[in-house]
């Protein structure tokens, strides 16, 4: 018995409806990178008491998540245009993954190991590793005051 195969054709009402959405997703990982951005450009920007006050008191979410932000709007693979539609909408997914390599990441592109839909479970999959390796170096931090140190005086780990 022969099997009838259907092609979907959707409709220019559906196309658009689908255009807007797309838009939308991509704008939330448009937006995370943004807010990564105006963070980094408020703590250069501000002083270094003003920042944190502004981080602690002002915004919709902890200061290790401004933190966190902060690493991925640095990292010039998760901003680079070309990767962008690969990239996960989600911040916690993001982070994990700038504990990649460059190799590491450029192979799990290619591979479609990270693709839109990722979750962070996979992406910790990924880095597992590498997030031993960094343990064992000095992190970057942020000190109570604001500024860079060594991990003293309850600074938090950027």
């Amino acid at each position: 018995m022969a099997k009838i195969v259907t092609l979907y054709k959707p409709t220019r009402q559906v196309q658009t409806i689908a255009k807007q959405i797309t838009l939308a997703w991509h704008s939330a990982l448009e937006g995370i990178l943004e807010a990564g951005r105006l963070l980094n450009d408020a703590h250069e920007t501000l002083e270094p008491k003003a920042w944190l006050d502004m981080v602690n008191n002002d915004l919709p979410f902890e200061r290790r998540t401004a933190e966190k932000l902060l690493k991925i709007s640095s990292d010039k693979r998760l901003t680079k245009r070309t990767h962008l539609k690969y990239l996960p909408p989600r911040w916690t997914t993001l982070h994990e993954l700038t504990y990649l390599s460059d190799s590491q990441f450029k192979n799990a592109i290619e591979a479609r190991k990270i693709h839109p839909d990722m979750e962070r479970k996979e992406a910790e999959s990924l880095t597992a590793r590498n997030k031993r390796r960094a343990q064992k170096k000095k992190p970057v931090v942020i000190s109570k005051n604001g500024t860079k140190g060594n991990g003293s005086n309850g600074a938090q780990i950027f």
